[in-house]
This record gives C-alpha cells, sequence and structure tokens, in this order.
C-alpha cells in the first residue's frame, strides 16, 4: 500500500461527497450503512486527504489555527478517516456506525471525527445496469419513483424490480441532471448520488409537511 495520503486511485473508491480507500469505503456505501442514510463528508478535505492537504492544513495550526495531525500520520491520509459536521450524522454513527466498522477510536475532542476500524467487511459497490433484478434493483428504482426532477415529476412513475430500458433512460436523466457520467448504469457515483438526494428531498418534504401554521418559511 502507497504511504499516507499517497493512496493511488486503484486504492481509493468514491463515496457521495469524496473518496476513502477501498474496503473503508465498501463499507460506507453498503446497503443501509452511513451512504445509504444519507451521510456524507463535510467537505473536501473530510474524507481522503492527501499530502498536500495535510501540510496546508499543518502549516496552518503551527500559525495558531485548528488542531492538525503531523503531515503523514492523519487517518484521512490512509483513507480510513471522515468528518461529519451534522449533530444527526454523529448521532447516527454512535448508534449504528460499529455494525459497519465505523466508530469513535481518536480525537475524541473532536465529535465529527469517526474511523473505519477494519473488523466488518462488505464487498466493493457492484455496478447494476440492463438486465439486472432483485432487491438492489427495487431499492433504486423506488428511490427514482420519488425523487423529483427540477420541472416537478418522479424520474420513475413506478419502482420495478428489472433493470430494463425505462429504468436505464431514468438513470440517464439523473445522471444528466447531477452531472455525473452518463451511461445509464448505477455505479458507486451513481447510486450514493441516487441515496443523498433521495434523502434530502426526504427532509425536505417531512420538513414542509410539518410547518407550523401560518409559517412563511
Amino acid at each position: 500500500m502507497a504511504e499516507n495520503g499517497k493512496l493511488s486511485p486503484s486504492e481509493l473508491t468514491a463515496i457521495p461527497g469524496g473518496q476513502l480507500a477501498n474496503e473503508a469505503a465498501a463499507a460506507w456505501l453498503a446497503p443501509g450503512g452511513p451512504a445509504d442514510s444519507g451521510l456524507r463528508p463535510g467537505g473536501d478535505e473530510s474524507s481522503y486527504r492527501t499530502i498536500a492537504m495535510q501540510e496546508t492544513r499543518w502549516r496552518i495550526y503551527l500559525e495558531g489555527g485548528p488542531l492538525a495531525a503531523a503531515v503523514g500520520t492523519s487517518m484521512h491520509g490512509e483513507g480510513v478517516a471522515i468528518d461529519n459536521p451534522n449533530g444527526w450524522e454523529q448521532s447516527w454513527i454512535a448508534e449504528h456506525g460499529a455494525r459497519y466498522g465505523w466508530v469513535k477510536s481518536e480525537a475524541f475532542s473532536e465529535p465529527w471525527h469517526f474511523n473505519y476500524n477494519g473488523q466488518v467487511h462488505f464487498d466493493l459497490f457492484v455496478t447494476l445496469k440492463r438486465g439486472a433484478k432483485g432487491k438492489r434493483v427495487k431499492h433504486y428504482t423506488r428511490r427514482l419513483a420519488f425523487i423529483h426532477h427540477a420541472h416537478g415529476g418522479a424520474y420513475l412513475s413506478r419502482a420495478p424490480g428489472r433493470y430494463g430500458k425505462r429504468v436505464e433512460r431514468a438513470v440517464r436523466e439523473f445522471q444528466r441532471a447531477y452531472h455525473l457520467h452518463v451511461d445509464g448504469e448505477i455505479g458507486p457515483k451513481t447510486g450514493g448520488k441516487i441515496d443523498a438526494v433521495f434523502h434530502r428531498q426526504y427532509r425536505e418534504r417531512h420538513d414542509a409537511h410539518h410547518l407550523p401554521k401560518g409559517s412563511n418559511k
């Protein structure tokens, strides 16, 4: 494996909002896991952190800025750490994270920082494409039938369990809308984006439904 902060593209897997070492990413992307529940890193440097990113943070720390790990020692540089700034995300990991290998094991003064402990294993995301069927197809088609695009309608009118032409067209439309690579297949980036948009829209609709009467918010 490469040095801390110098992982190669083949040693990293994309997650919604960042990237992690392959095994840590597989656990993050596992069905029902953190990404599936809408959790995402807090920014560009909140998952895998290159050596250059670490050097910048260390320099800022020496100038009186926030605490930072010495260059080449950050668990972010190993691709096994994530910073989640939102309180609900921290609560989710505290309650469910260990099931997916994500725990609080260091930086106890930073409640947003979590690590993958390697004590569980999940296979990497298997791309879904035309002809696929089963529970994973149903999972994403249900979400595409819930998510509304800019024109107001859902991407699918119903949620089939088989990946046919209609699903492929809907996926392509979704990919174009969110500036993803348009291939009509649900790989880790598209799958993660579908999950993230679903959770965001679900929360928005839930919050709007429960606004007090007379609220203009």
